[in-house]
């Protein structure tokens, strides 16, 4: 891995790392503050809304990064092109839950939630500098947003604030860095002018290629989420928030192997020779794999000691 490659890693994970501190330190006393189930009902309907953002990205995460790895000003029009149709697909995708949730007694976690998710799905401008090699913006970014949100989701369980103030930070987690990189792109990055009839094309481009993505992203994002929705449907919202908490702290260390991939795949998209980029991809597999087995190597040597 070359020293640039190297270096977005190591500012990806820089970003995760104060993620972990903010989670174990603020979270955790948050979560204690309100309970589990009010930590259940959040985490529900962060599970909802996000397959509901993964269907409205229709793939264009993954076609954005590969645009922008091959022709950066292509993946910009893709970028800017786009926008609404993946709004408007996450808006009718969503009002059936609204309506359906209307009369819960947590309804406004579910509405924080939706809130949430929507600024998640606009936001693929974090793609952009991730492609670009640039997460160093990134990093800055949510690193800004998340001591931002942490901040206050602190204040509301030192005060003893009511639970439902937490509305607040879950939705400016997500709203702060959008925000951000919308107004950083639009300065510095969004120079290149868009025709209607490039939109039409741009938007058809994506309806046509993402729609076999998405069934890959939903059968995934069912699958990690599938013990949620089972536990809350047989154990109730209690053990939903218990189990959350649990699966965050034991799966934090996956950051690192994120960071490596993310900051490969230019190289390998971008790359033209077949065999070439075959052999990146499987050299990219074993250092996962060896990484991966360290961890659980480590965490059979070391779990006692922290149970």
């Amino acid at each position: 891995m070359n020293r640039r490659k190297l270096n977005n890693s190591f500012w990806m994970m820089a970003e995760k790392i104060i993620s972990i501190f903010g989670l174990i330190f603020v979270t955790s006393f948050v979560a204690k503050y309100v309970g589990p189930s009010i930590y259940g009902d959040i985490a529900l309907s962060l599970s909802i809304f996000q397959l509901i953002q993964i269907v409205s990205l229709m793939g264009s995460d993954v076609i954005i990064f590969k645009r922008i790895s091959i022709i950066i000003n292509s993946g910009v029009s893709l970028i800017k092109a786009t926008g609404r149709i993946r709004l408007l697909i996450y808006l009718i995708l969503s009002a059936p839950v609204l309506i359906y949730f209307f009369s819960s007694s947590g309804y406004i976690y579910i509405l924080a939630s939706y809130l949430s998710c929507m600024f998640l799905s606009l936001d693929v401008y974090a793609i952009y500098y991730d492609a670009c090699l640039r997460s160093k913006v990134n990093t800055i970014i949510n690193i800004f947003g998340l001591i931002f949100s942490l901040g206050i989701r602190w204040a509301i369980a030192f005060f003893k604030y009511p639970a439902e103030w937490l509305f607040v930070p879950i939705v400016l987690t997500s709203f702060v860095p959008f925000l951000c990189r919308f107004i950083f792109f639009q300065l510095y990055e969004g120079a290149v002018k868009l025709t209607k009839k490039k939109k039409g094309l741009y938007t058809k481009h994506l309806l046509s290629s993402g729609s076999a993505f998405v069934l890959t992203s939903i059968s995934v994002a069912l699958y990690t989420r599938m013990s949620i929705f089972l536990l809350g449907y047989l154990q109730g919202k209690d053990v939903v928030g218990i189990f959350s908490i649990a699966a965050t702290l034991a799966t934090s260390w996956s950051f690192i192997l994120y960071a490596f991939i993310t900051s490969s795949l230019p190289s390998i998209f971008s790359e033209k020779d077949k065999l070439l980029a075959e052999k990146k991809t499987a050299n990219l597999n074993v250092l996962i794999i060896m990484m991966s087995f360290g961890v659980i190597f480590l965490a059979i040597i070391l779990a006692k000691k922290f149970i």
